[in-house]
């Protein structure tokens, strides 16, 4: 027993001191890990970075059934997003001792290989989850630990079958306060014995219009409180339409809702539902000015509408699925084209007038060479694995009367710049006169935006799923560099390449790495011949 009080004594300090240097977003977590410690002696663990402490799992000692007391082990969160992650390695082994500052597992996530640290001394019973398992949910137990030598042999056929159900965690408590609205409510005085009618009054506020008053919690950010106060705003008007972290309501949220005249519209209703109360008289009337409010934004007949096609609805769901399930990120070089166009002119000078190459029929070829070099960007995320495609299919972004449709080129790796832009004018044609084939127009591996002809500098493309990149092409400026021959100065053209990457598929350095080799072919154009 003084061995424990010992280790509890102990363990409380140093949950003290780890809780001082946490990140504030943990503070919270920290604290009731001491307090628990000191309590009932339980010990904690802390993954770590070097010399960073990144979040403080909080472990309880309970004795289940016959088994010794002993600490349940969980799998600990690296961020306040993260749900689950990979035990890569277990650097311990079932009854190895332990002691403060060991490391006894490194935990992956997707952004993330990180050490965990041990942060009390004790003996490891039993590991219940393997090495390499993936997908371990944060908060399941992993592991038993043991304070006493001798109970180690009591857990050799110890298993998950053994723990008990758990309970859900409770959830962090959010900093809020009850809205006035709310808090009003159950302090309403009862109505005279002889005012008999008051209840019936009272049933047409319940009717009104929106926004209800809530009886629970909003999560809201002090500044949003006040900001919603000083404007009138119930901010139970705008739960469930926070943009802050896990919905939490921010001044943002606040400031859009009152600019877009919502505010006004409530601040009417519920004044309409106020003086409906007092008099005692039906409320509907009251909602006509919040109607006629929402309605003041429109002007009849100065608009017209456009019915949705099939292919634009197609596309809409695409690319907003697109937005939604694709991490985006984007990388930008500026790319040199003096050799490019010197060669496209010697070229197209033997061509008849109707073959000329194009700048784009060149970009087509380079992004396929690019593509076959780094084939980690030639590729799809599918739900049970990177698929890497070992040809290289083309979509060119191409305007029509019936808006944007990408043709396809087929093997642009294995194809010359003249056959490419063969295909092009061919499917452009189609493209234009509606007769472009739906095969002719899908299973590209990465599509290409040409924005030059309208003199945008620079575009970040939304990806086409399930391809993983999308390269968009800014105009061509032309500036004065530095010049390495007699003159100081020339002048040489230049354009932005912008790459969009979907991340579950390259990480930075593949994306940078497929934007320079593609850079390079362009701006030593001989070097797509080798």
């Amino acid at each position: 027993m003084r061995r424990t009080a010992a280790v509890a004594q102990r363990a409380g300090a140093r949950a003290k001191r780890v809780s001082d240097s946490i990140p504030r977003w943990l503070r919270s977590g920290a604290r009731a890990v001491s307090s628990m410690v000191v309590r009932s002696g339980a010990r904690g663990v802390a993954l770590t970075k070097p010399a960073t402490a990144l979040v403080f799992e909080r472990v309880g000692v309970r004795a289940m059934g016959t088994f010794p007391a002993h600490v349940a082990v969980k799998m600990p969160a690296l961020s306040p997003t993260m749900k689950a992650g990979t035990i890569s390695e277990w650097h311990v082994a079932e009854g190895d001792e332990l002691e403060p500052g060991r490391v006894i597992a490194t935990v992956e996530t997707d952004k993330a290989s990180m050490d965990w640290e041990w942060q009390d001394d004790g003996y490891l019973a039993k590991l219940l989850v393997p090495g390499g398992a993936e997908g371990v949910e944060v908060g399941r137990i992993v592991a038993i630990m043991v304070d006493n030598e001798d109970d180690i042999a009591a857990f050799a056929s110890f298993s998950e079958a053994d723990l008990p159900e758990q309970a859900p965690e409770a959830p962090e408590p959010e900093p809020v306060t009850y809205t006035p609205a709310a808090a009003a409510a159950p302090a309403a005085p009862p109505a005279p014995a002889a005012a008999a009618p008051a209840p019936a009054a009272a049933t047409p506020a319940a009717a009104s219009s929106e926004p209800v008053p809530r009886g629970g919690p909003v999560a809201a950010s002090p500044l949003a409180r006040r900001i919603a106060r000083d404007n009138g705003v119930d901010i139970s008007a705008l739960a469930g339409n926070g943009t802050g972290w896990e919905g939490r309501i921010i001044r943002a949220d606040v400031e859009e809702f009152i600019a877009s005249g919502a505010a006004a519209a409530t601040a009417t209703a519920e004044a309409g539902a106020a003086l409906t109360n007092d008099a005692g008289a039906a409320a509907p009337p009251a909602a006509a000015p919040a109607t006629s409010a929402a309605q003041a934004g429109a002007r009849t007949g100065d608009f017209f509408d456009v019915p949705h096609t099939d292919a634009r609805r197609r596309a809409a769901a695409l690319l907003s699925e697109s937005k939604r399930q694709v991490p985006h990120f984007y990388l930008t070089a500026e790319v040199c084209l003096d050799d490019l166009l010197a060669l496209r002119k010697r070229l197209n000078g033997s061509r008849k007038q109707n073959e000329q190459l194009s700048t784009t029929d060149l970009i087509v070829k380079a992004a396929a060479i690019a593509s076959r070099r780094v084939p980690e960007a030639n590729s799809s995320w599918l739900p049970h694995a990177v698929r890497s495609y070992s040809y290289v299919d083309v979509a060119v972004s191409t305007n029509t009367e019936a808006g944007i449709v990408t043709p396809v080129v087929r093997d642009a790796h294995a194809k010359g710049a003249a056959d490419i832009s063969s295909d092009l004018r061919r499917l452009t044609a189609s493209a234009r006169d509606g007769t472009l084939t739906r095969d002719d127009a899908s299973g590209a591996t990465i599509t290409i935006t040409n924005l030059g002809a309208y003199g945008l500098r620079q575009a970040s493309p939304i990806i086409n799923p399930p391809q993983a990149a999308h390269l968009a092409i800014g105009a061509a400026t032309r500036r004065c560099v530095p010049s390495d021959g007699e003159e100081a100065w020339k002048a040489s053209v230049y354009f932005n390449a912008t790459l969009s990457c979907d991340h579950r598929v390259l990480d930075g350095a593949v994306g940078a790495q497929w934007l320079s080799v593609f850079k390079s072919l362009l701006e030593d154009p001989a070097t797509m011949l080798l």
